[in-house]
């Protein structure tokens, strides 16, 4: 992907966001106080009941590059134990 070092650390550097996508975790609450709780400290929007013991939480996750990987003749970003290719950053937004 890029020859140089510098290059790649210029153009991507070591905590570049590259993509955010929403998740979502099943969390459990025993009483519609916790429940209240939870609106309450993540947001109205963030959190719904999807059964009498259950909600849904959803955040926003930032995808980062953490370092570099050289494969003898490119340098390409890595995040975390993946090494990163074109199609998973999302350029669009630059």
């Amino acid at each position: 992907m890029f020859k140089t070092f510098e290059q790649i650390s210029q153009r991507y550097p070591i905590g570049y966001i590259y993509k955010i996508e929403p998740v979502s975790q099943r969390l459990y609450c025993a009483h519609e106080v916790v429940f209240d709780k939870m609106k309450e400290y993540y947001g109205d929007n963030n959190v719904q009941m999807v059964s009498p013991h259950h909600a849904l939480y959803t955040h926003l996750v930032p995808y980062t590059v953490k370092g570099y990987y050289f494969d003898g003749e490119y340098w390409y970003p890595v995040d975390d134990m993946k090494i990163l290719t074109p199609e998973d950053i999302d350029e669009s937004e630059d």
